[in-house]
This record gives C-alpha cells, sequence and structure tokens, in this order.
C-alpha cells in the first residue's frame, strides 16, 4: 500500500499515525526526535554528566552541580546534586535534581524536551547560612499542556506534607514557592510551576 502512496500522502500518513498512538498514552519512541539524546532517563538520570559551578556577572557563584551531557556537548539541564547560592555566594538551598521529557508537536514529527525537577530531601537556609527547614519533594505524575493535542504526563516533583518540626516556618506558600522550578533557554529563565494536578509555564 505504502508503495503506491506518493510522498506526501506518506508523510500524511505517518503523522496520522502518531498521533493516534500518543492519544491512546504511548510512550516516546525512537521515532521522535531527540530520542536517546540524553541515554537513558528512565531512573531521572542521564548516562553523562559533568560538573559545573554557575556564576553571576560579578563572578559569584550561584550554584555548584551536575549538569546532562549529549555526548561532549553541555545542557542547561540540572542532574544530580545541587547547591545554590544567592547572590552575595550565600548557601540557600540545596538538593537532588532529576531529568524529565515531554512531547512537543515538530513540523514533521514529534519532538522530546527535557527539564529538571527536585527530588528527595531539599535543605533550605536563612541569609546566615544556617540551616531553616527541609522539604521532601515526591516525584509525581502531572498533566502538562503542549502544542500537541492533550498534552503530555510528566513526573514533577511535590511536596506531599509540611514536617510537623516545621510546621510554624513553613507555610502553603513557602511550597507553593519551592515548588516552582527555573528553567533555563535561550531565550531566557522561565519557571515551571505545578498547581491542582497541571504543570504551566510563568
Amino acid at each position: 500500500m505504502l508503495k503506491k502512496m506518493k510522498q506526501p500522502q506518506r508523510i500524511l500518513l505517518a503523522l496520522f499515525l502518531t498521533i493516534i498512538n500518543l492519544a491512546y498514552g504511548q510512550e516516546a519512541n525512537e521515532n521522535y526526535q531527540n530520542y536517546g539524546k540524553y541515554g537513558d532517563i528512565s531512573d531521572g538520570l542521564p548516562e553523562r554528566d559533568s560538573l559545573i559551578t554557575k556564576c553571576n556577572e560579578n563572578d559569584v557563584v550561584t550554584g555548584i552541580g551536575k549538569i546532562a551531557m549529549d555526548g561532549k556537548t553541555p545542557s542547561n539541564i540540572k542532574v544530580g546534586h545541587w547547591r545554590e547560592y544567592n547572590a552575595s555566594g550565600i548557601l540557600v538551598s540545596e538538593g537532588d535534581y532529576k531529568i524529565g521529557e515531554y512531547v512537543t508537536c515538530c513540523y514533521v514529527a514529534y519532538c522530546l524536551n527535557f527539564y529538571h525537577y527536585r527530588s528527595g530531601i531539599w535543605k533550605y537556609y536563612d541569609d546566615k547560612g544556617a540551616l531553616s527547614y527541609e522539604l521532601e519533594f515526591v516525584p509525581a505524575k502531572v498533566h502538562m499542556f503542549t502544542n500537541c493535542s492533550g498534552g503530555y504526563d510528566i513526573l514533577f516533583g511535590l511536596v506531599e506534607r509540611i514536617p510537623s518540626e516545621y510546621e510554624d516556618i513553613v507555610t502553603l506558600d513557602t511550597v507553593f514557592k519551592r515548588q516552582k522550578v527555573e528553567q533555563d533557554h535561550p531565550s531566557g529563565s522561565i519557571l515551571m510551576v505545578p498547581l491542582n494536578g497541571e504543570v504551566f509555564w510563568e
């Protein structure tokens, strides 16, 4: 059947079948653009990473941790343990990041996009660098609306409870703020914000 079809018809059929597969919850596969870019990330970690130190325009260290590597090419995806500092170089938080993926509709095929999210115990410090409180981020499935019909379900770190020893310090507003995750893009930094089982861009 495909041999008798013209090239534009083949492309339309391939797109139609891909849309059907995605609509019924098919996992990302090797036909997707960027598939395997960071290797097997089913455990939330890339096959290759590199330790970096991030600095601001005043050469003050703002972060120390690992990023995912695409071969020898570095990315902006944070993975593993990170220590993050304010503009004065004082430690403000530390904990682990994991890598996740979601699908968008590209010109001729589906594309995989990657992001990082918090996972496990994160420690937060006051303006003097002393421990203020800890929160546990549990990877949970949330929905993201993309330019593909129906969107995509992704994993994202959510705080399921406030530890009793920090109930006088940590508020719901604090949790909402800490669940936001900054992503670096060529156009600038944006935030992924989880709310009511969905993730939004801010």
